[in-house]
């Protein structure tokens, strides 16, 4: 808010200075990523010498910045690397955005990582731990370089840049992480992998069993970015489908893709329909040959686990990698270490189960995501994950909610893993 304090002359004739509380209220329909107003309000004193002269208070009201709240690169990423703060132009999901221009000053400074974060102006001219600043009017846009490699793509680095802008008024954090080796949230908690699981199969005999083809083995592949969802999965069940094809409320399943390979790529596919892919086809809750989607050394997380990541900060929004960009969650720990969960292709996280595994948010009418989370050693017991941005106005939960899955077992969910 803009404005001052009054000097108000005391009737023994000295100047004392009068702080004004004045509640302020918004509509509740404004919501907290669109759209940006200004109020003005005048406030008149009068005092023991009559009327002073009026104070006009200028209320601004601006949008949350969710776009972006991360950039991703691999281990050996060096490029300089364009962010531009962005605001939604749109009220309804899925969102469109616009760069943010702040109307006062704005700066852009490194936060954590000073030793290997570049920042600058333009591509050429990035400086480490560099400051940034831009003037009234114009578009808050810098570049992002990593000064080095990281040394091994099992190595990481975290830091976080700091945004300030409208004069000040406002900030916004960017993090950064270089590499994408598996990340330990907690001290001694588990070792979370990056990437989501694919599932794929494929002819090695080395590869597991797939029951609904029996020439052919199953496989277990990663993503190999950070920002792809991978596939959808019933509980017990390898066989990935497909992330959005077909596309959201599309109940026609029948010709739905599942990661069925040959020679083990993962870039070819089965079409199977999704009344073939059935639930409970192995026990993902053992330890040992639990025919599960992890890769070799890997498990489907616990909810326990879950529910220990919980106590991480959530941040939700877009992040940015080498292969492009996504909306999810971003859970970060102490310090600037951090963990990206999408949320599904423009927020859609979940296959229905009710609905013949339509594409559809896990929570109604907001960007959200369901991961299967395993229960207790040798149960059958299944949970997941909830990652969701909020209602429509897009208020936050403050941690993933760990929920037994019961009957909704038969619903497509992603699977996160980690080192066994």
């Amino acid at each position: 808010m803009d404005g001052g304090f009054l000097e108000v002359p005391s009737t023994s004739g000295t100047v004392t200075s009068t702080l004004f509380n004045i509640p302020l209220l918004t509509y509740s329909e404004h919501t907290a990523v669109t759209g940006r107003r200004t109020a003005t309000f005048v406030v008149n004193v009068s005092g023991p010498y009559g009327a002073y002269d009026p104070v006009t208070v200028t209320v601004r009201q601006t949008p949350r910045v969710i776009n972006p709240v991360a950039v991703y690169g691999s281990y050996d990423n060096t490029t300089s690397r364009e962010i531009v703060l962005q605001r939604t132009a749109s009220e309804t999901f899925p969102l469109s955005f616009e760069p943010l221009v702040s109307l006062g000053t704005w700066q852009a400074v490194v936060e954590d990582g000073a030793d290997f974060i570049r920042l600058g102006s333009a591509a050429g001219n990035t400086v480490l731990n560099g400051t940034v600043t831009g003037t009234p009017g114009s578009p808050v846009r810098f570049y992002y370089q990593a000064n080095s490699p990281t040394g091994s793509s099992t190595t990481n680095r975290f830091g976080r840049i700091r945004v300030i802008y409208e004069d000040g008024m406002l900030e916004h954090i960017v993090y950064v992480r270089q590499g994408y080796g598996d990340v330990q949230m907690s001290a001694g908690g588990a070792w979370w992998s990056t990437f989501n699981a694919l599932g794929n199969v494929g002819d090695d005999n080395s590869f597991k069993q797939n029951p609904f083809f029996p020439s052919k083995q199953f496989g277990t592949f990663l993503t190999t970015s950070p920002t792809h969802t991978g596939w959808f999965f019933k509980w017990g069940n390898n066989g990935g489908m497909h992330p959005y094809i077909p596309g959201p409320g599309d109940a026609n399943t029948s010709n739905l893709e599942i990661t069925l390979t040959q020679n083990g790529n993962p870039n070819s596919s089965i079409e199977v329909g999704w009344t073939k892919v059935v639930k409970n086809v192995f026990n993902w809750n053992v330890t040992t040959n639990n025919r599960g989607p992890c890769p070799e050394g890997y498990v489907v997380a616990t909810s326990a686990q879950y529910t220990n990541l919980a106590s991480s900060a959530m941040f939700p929004g877009y992040v940015y990698d080498d292969a492009g960009s996504a909306i999810g969650a971003l859970m970060v720990t102490s310090g600037s270490t951090n963990l990206f969960f999408p949320m599904g292709w423009d927020g859609y996280g979940i296959r229905d189960g009710s609905n013949s595994g339509a594409l559809d948010y896990a929570v109604a009418g907001t960007p959200s995501a369901w991961y299967w989370a395993r229960g207790a050693t040798g149960s059958t017991a299944a949970a997941h994950a909830e990652f969701a941005i909020g209602g429509g106005s897009l208020s936050v939960l403050a941690v993933p909610n760990v929920t037994t899955a019961g009957i909704i077992q038969d619903s497509g969910k992603f699977v996160r893993c980690v080192r066994q």
